[in-house]
């Protein structure tokens, strides 16, 4: 029999909405002090972990002196001994913080110990040790339970603290009206003078704009400035629209101005022209982020609504920075259009396609598969052996001469026709 909670999933579809926030002067005050009291919790419990997670280290290398062998699990099980639990630390508060939703306490100490259980787990993506929050970084904020929060049409309430007696709830605006299913985790956080909420719903599948009667098929290669789309015609689809080329010029005219300031007096960076045109800057940031983001959103809903299969590469986007074009690279937002594609395309009833990694979607020939290797292959600079250019695919068994990102996006749309994709499902299923 199945479980509750795996019929839900089946029948709902999991997205987190972030909604812009407008509270009044009073409230951001509020707000704050509310960010201020989740960074004081995660300082002060970490600065109590981090004593008992040096005892642990104590004991660990006092048993390899010794010579006793103790397994690593072992170690980790007895670490969180060494702390105090919440219940100890949420029942020795002071009298102060009884001014502050409990819960805003409770999320920062779960949050912190999720992030110390990855530390001592290498294997973690993006592993590490949890760092102390500052009060000068960019982004503050504060997480609260979904259940605990009262969602009414465009406004969303946050309870006061218990002992709160001169405010009352923290009540928040919004233009969009929020939905009626949230679950997990709400995540408030401020940003560039900016107030967000990020609300994850379980949104059930009949609610949805779904069609089953999509047809057709599309490969898409993501290169630098543009996407190649190939659907048994060609599509060229631009990314530097007109207004990101001027934003990019008067960006790179601000950072010039705040470069020759701090240059000029390193110590007085704070005065008001310096901090006037770093808002300038932000400004310009913010315009460029949100231009992109509606950009691919409109880009990927018309992909969705029109194809039934799409075919994308997997690209190793966090090496690719590291080389010539990395801002190029950023401001194509490879990353960012996986995601999008990702959960449109499941909200959409979507077939979506990741071809391997080392699929060389570049390097054959899309009409006899002819694979170059060796001297032949087409780099960034071209091929120096024939002396074609780095945007030319010439192939020397058939005489097929194209563009190298159109040939790349036909070859990713006959991808599941490929010997590529056949011999690695015969090998897949070999070793299942």
């Amino acid at each position: 029999m199945k479980r509750q909670s795996d019929e839900k999933t089946e029948n709902a579809f999991t997205r987190t909405l972030v909604y812009r926030l407008y509270p009044s002067k009073a409230d951001q005050v509020r707000f704050q002090c509310y960010c201020d009291y989740r960074r004081y919790v995660w300082n002060e419990y970490k600065d109590e972990n981090d004593h008992a997670y040096q005892r642990y280290r104590y004991e660990r290398t006092y048993y390899a002196k010794v010579g006793i062998k103790v397994k690593a699990k072992e170690f980790c099980s007895k670490y969180p001994t060494f702390a105090r639990t919440k219940k100890q630390v949420n029942h020795d508060k002071k009298a102060w913080e009884y001014k502050y939703p409990s819960k805003i306490a409770l999320m920062a100490m779960t949050d912190y110990d999720n992030a110390m259980s990855n530390f001592i787990n290498k294997a973690m993506p993006d592993w590490g040790k949890p760092k102390f929050r500052s009060k000068r970084s960019p982004r503050q904020g504060f997480k609260l339970p979904a259940e605990s929060l009262k969602l009414n049409g465009r406004t969303i309430t946050v309870a006061k603290g218990r002992k709160d007696k001169k405010h009352g709830n923290l009540v928040l605006k919004s233009r969009q009206s929020f939905l009626d299913y949230p679950i997990g985790t709400a995540s408030f956080y401020t940003e560039k003078g900016r107030y967000y909420v990020a609300v994850p719903y379980l949104i059930p599948k009949e609610e949805l704009k779904s069609d089953d009667k999509l047809k057709g098929k599309a490969g898409i290669d993501l290169n630098v400035d543009h996407y190649n789309i190939y659907d048994g015609k060609h599509k060229l689809i631009d990314l530097n629209m007109r207004q990101l080329k001027f934003y990019y010029d008067r960006i790179k005219h601000y950072q010039r101005l705040l470069a020759r300031k701090r240059e000029f007096d390193k110590k007085n960076t704070g005065s008001r022209n310096y901090l006037e045109t770093r808002a300038k800057l932000q400004r310009d940031y913010r315009r460029v982020a949100d231009i992109q983001n509606d950009f691919l959103q409109k880009l990927v809903l018309g992909l969705c609504q029109k194809y039934g299969q799409i075919v994308i590469e997997d690209l190793d986007v966090k090496h690719m920075k590291m080389g010539v074009a990395s801002k190029g690279l950023h401001r194509s937002m490879f990353g960012t259009f996986r995601s999008i594609l990702t959960y449109k395309s499941e909200q959409y009833g979507n077939d979506l396609v990741v071809a391997d990694r080392l699929y060389p979607s570049t390097q054959i020939c899309s009409k006899c598969q002819y694979r170059k290797t060796g001297d032949e292959k087409i780099t960034l600079w071209g091929n120096k052996k024939h002396h074609t250019k780095h945007n030319e695919y010439v192939c020397y068994n058939c005489g097929n001469n194209i563009d190298r990102d159109e040939n790349a996006s036909i070859n990713l749309y006959q991808y599941l026709d490929s010997k590529w994709y056949k011999e690695k499902s015969r090998a897949e299923k070999q070793m299942a």
